[in-house]
């Protein structure tokens, strides 16, 4: 009863049928399907241009094996904006590290897509240093509950994997060197965590045909919304280049938790 009190929304002013009630939003994380990395943008989603904008500025290395570098580029953009946008948190989450595992050693999670992965790394790298705890930025991740699912193989997998693609990232090359298994749950706490919080939290990018472009994560203004599980209300996604930001419309949050207006 307490959860379902803590997600009730109550609206501060009278809204009009199709009216936003939210402020456009910004994703905590974000990340493409595996099977269109090299057909849309890694930022914003839109499809390639035929000559697609590579990666600027840096090539991910390893620290300790300056001269090692990945061997292909992991991410496209389809402009020099969304490409220096981007690409210096893809590079620094240890996602292209992660692609790079994932495709020299596929047993190291073998469930199919990891597009959950590399949205938790991101989030990781985006937030402070943290600990695994019942919620990160304010979100639930429902850590304990999920590692007793039919699916904690996965998120298992999928931690070490992450574990081992920021190892890679800190230290060298040969880390990921069949060493999946020499990885102990507790190495891999946050990293669950993380992936745990994208799992109770992600929604699907959906271009305006409905097919399914990747995943992204919002704040909890955006998940009060959507767990609540309304009927009535739906979302929406601008999957083109982004807008300068002076462009951008200054909408309020016309919503708030009921709890809080109660106050």
């Amino acid at each position: 009863m307490e959860m379902e009190m803590e997600m009730e929304m109550r609206a501060v002013e009278d809204i009009e049928i199709g009216e936003d009630i939210t402020p456009p939003l910004t994703p905590l994380s974000f990340a493409l399907h595996d099977s269109l990395l090299s057909s849309h943008c890694s930022y914003c989603f839109s499809l390639l241009p035929p000559h697609p904008f590579p990666p600027l500025h840096f090539t991910p290395t390893f620290p300790h094996n300056p001269h090692h570098v990945l061997s292909s580029s992991s991410s496209y953009y389809c402009s020099p904006l969304c490409s220096t946008s981007d690409y210096p948190l893809h590079v620094s989450s240890a996602e292209p590290h992660l692609l790079h595992l994932l495709q020299s050693h596929p047993s190291t999670y073998p469930h199919g897509d990891s597009s959950d992965l590399r949205a938790a790394l991101r989030l990781l790298h985006s937030l402070p240093a943290t600990r695994p705890s019942a919620r990160i930025a304010g979100l639930l991740t429902n850590h304990h509950k999920l590692l007793h699912h039919d699916d904690h193989h996965r998120i298992r997998d999928g931690a070490r994997a992450m574990f081992l693609a920021r190892k890679m990232r800190d230290e060298a090359p040969n880390v990921c060197s069949d060493n999946s298994s020499s990885v102990s749950p507790d190495d891999a706490v946050l990293e669950e965590a993380a992936l745990c919080l994208v799992l109770t939290n992600a929604v699907e990018v959906q271009d305006k045909t409905g097919r399914t472009l990747g995943i992204s994560v919002y704040g909890p203004s955006f998940c009060w919304i959507n767990h609540s599980c309304s009927p009535n209300a739906c979302y929406r996604f601008l999957v083109s280049p982004p807008p300068p930001p002076c462009s951008a419309e200054k909408t309020p949050l016309r919503i708030v938790p009921l709890a809080k207006e109660h106050k």
